[in-house]
């Protein structure tokens, strides 16, 4: 393994690894101008507040995700409900374990298939139509 890592540092060239080195020792010292930035926070203001112009309930709703759910902008199913956020829209299959976090999830199940099925629903095309906003 440290063969591997000296070669790998001889690649890189004695000029690179000088200055990875005399940045991270900076960094570390606080030699570094990194170090000294600082910022004002105005707090006196909410940090995510709505836009005076334009409220969320004025926005057009995309009726046709009331009927049939478009995944992937091509694959439709016709359903009365909202689509289900757990379920592969291909082949009908839950997450088993939902309630992990998102970088838990194996990205391939052999029972369930590619994640990306079922994250699909979440892109959010079912939110609103195209907004013309000036």
């Amino acid at each position: 393994m440290l063969v591997i890592k000296a070669r790998a540092a001889l690649r890189l060239g004695l000029t690179s690894l000088y200055r990875v080195l005399s940045y991270r020792l900076g960094v570390k010292l606080g030699f570094n101008s990194v170090r000294r930035i600082t910022a004002n926070i105005d707090n006196s203001q909410a940090f995510f507040s709505p836009p005076a112009t334009l409220l969320i309930t004025d926005l057009p709703l995309n009726r046709r995700w009331l009927q049939q759910h478009c995944y992937f902008g091509w694959h439709k199913i016709e359903s009365d409900n909202p689509p289900s956020w757990h379920l592969n829209c291909f082949n009908g299959v839950k997450v088993s374990s939902a309630d992990k976090p998102w970088w838990v999830i194996p990205d391939f199940d052999p029972k369930l298939g590619d994640i990306k099925t079922v994250w699909e629903a979440s892109r959010f095309d079912w939110v609103s139509v195209s907004l013309n906003l000036r």
